[in-house]
C-alpha cells in the first residue's frame, strides 16, 4: 500500500470514527426519548459493531503501511592529526575577541 493511499486510508477511518461518534450520541438520545425497547437495544448493538469492525480496518491499514526505513546519519572521521598553525595564525584565544589591532584600521 503506498503511502499516499496509506494517508487517505487514516483520513478516511478518521472520518468514520467521527461519523460514528454521531451515531453513538443519536443512539443514546433516542434510548432517553423512547426508553430501552427493543429496536434501541439492536441499534445500539450494530453501533458498537460498527465500531468493532472499524478498529479490524484500523489494524488492517497499519499492518499494510509501507515499513520506513532509517536513514542513516553519514559519519565524519576526524584526523588524529595536529591542525596546521596557520590556521589560528590570527585568531584570537578562547572566543574573546578585540584583542589584536583590526588589520583594516590599522591599529
Amino acid at each position: 500500500m503506498s503511502a499516499i493511499l496509506t494517508t487517505r486510508a487514516h483520513e478516511d477511518l478518521a472520518q468514520a470514527r467521527r461519523r460514528l461518534d454521531d451515531l453513538t450520541r443519536a443512539v443514546r438520545a433516542l434510548r432517553r426519548t423512547l426508553g430501552d425497547t427493543y429496536g434501541v437495544r439492536r441499534l445500539s448493538d450494530d453501533v458498537e459493531r460498527a465500531r468493532t469492525s472499524l478498529g479490524f480496518l484500523a489494524e488492517t491499514v497499519a499492518e499494510n503501511e509501507p515499513a520506513v526505513a532509517p536513514v542513516p546519519t553519514p559519519t565524519e572521521v576526524m584526523s588524529d592529526l595536529p591542525y596546521d598553525p596557520i590556521l589560528f595564525a590570527d585568531a584570537d584565544d578562547e572566543g574573546v575577541g578585540g584583542m589584536r589591532p583590526s588589520r583594516r584600521t590599522g591599529r
